[in-house]
């Protein structure tokens, strides 16, 4: 399995420093989980991010930004050595 620097307490602290709750979100009352899907490649880079399943109102977009600023994962391993990974991180929203 491929692995953000730091594991995963290092991932929620990275998503929550960095989030940016959309004004559009904040005035329609919007929150829940984005699920966004990437493939992780053999150096730990992050490609071809989309959203499975989204909320609109600029969360999605958001996810987006969020997985794309991330640092260089772990990449996943078979037989010791380094390969793609699709994966699928839910970011979670909470309105105010």
């Amino acid at each position: 399995m491929p692995a953000f620097p730091g594991g995963e307490e290092a991932l929620r602290n990275f998503l929550r420093a960095k989030l940016q709750y959309p004004q559009e979100a904040l005035n329609r009352g919007v929150g829940g989980k984005v699920y966004v899907s990437f493939l992780i490649t053999e150096e730990g880079r992050i490609r071809d991010a989309t959203i499975v399943k989204g909320l609109g109102s600029g969360l999605d977009e958001e996810a987006l930004r969020l997985v794309r600023i991330m640092p260089w994962w772990s990449p996943g391993k078979n037989a010791d050595r380094p390969v793609p990974v699709m994966y699928t991180l839910p970011i979670v929203f909470r309105s105010l």
